[in-house]
C-alpha cells in the first residue's frame, strides 16, 4: 500500500529497558524498544516531531502534518532516577 504505517516492535536485544530507536521514513515510523517502557519514551519523542497544533483542543486548519525523516536512537545515561529537592526556594523551620 501507499499509505506510511505507524509500526511498535519489541525488541529483547535492543539494549536497557527505557532504551527506543525511532526511524522515520518513506514506508512511515517504526518504534523498536526491549520494552513498554521504551515504547512510551519513543511515543514522546514521535509526539515533539509534530506540529504544536497537536495539544490543540479542536481541530486546526492549515497544519502539515508531516514528520522529518530521521532515526534516533535514546537510552537513560544512567539506571536510576533522581530527585532534586531545591530547599533554597520554600522556607522551613530550623526543626
Amino acid at each position: 500500500s501507499d499509505q506510511a504505517q505507524l509500526r511498535f516492535k519489541l525488541n529483547k536485544a535492543a539494549g536497557s529497558s527505557e532504551s527506543y530507536q525511532l526511524t522515520v521514513n518513506e514506508k512511515g515510523v517504526l518504534i523498536e524498544a526491549p520494552s513498554s517502557a521504551g515504547l512510551f519514551y519513543g511515543l514522546q519523542t514521535l509526539w515533539q516531531l509534530l506540529p504544536p497544533a497537536i495539544e490543540a483542543k479542536s481541530k486546526v486548519e492549515g497544519v502539515n502534518w508531516s514528520l522529518p525523516y530521521c532515526s534516533i536512537k535514546d537510552a537513560p545515561r544512567v539506571g536510576w532516577r533522581g530527585l532534586m529537592l531545591d530547599v533554597a526556594r520554600h522556607f522551613f523551620t530550623k526543626e
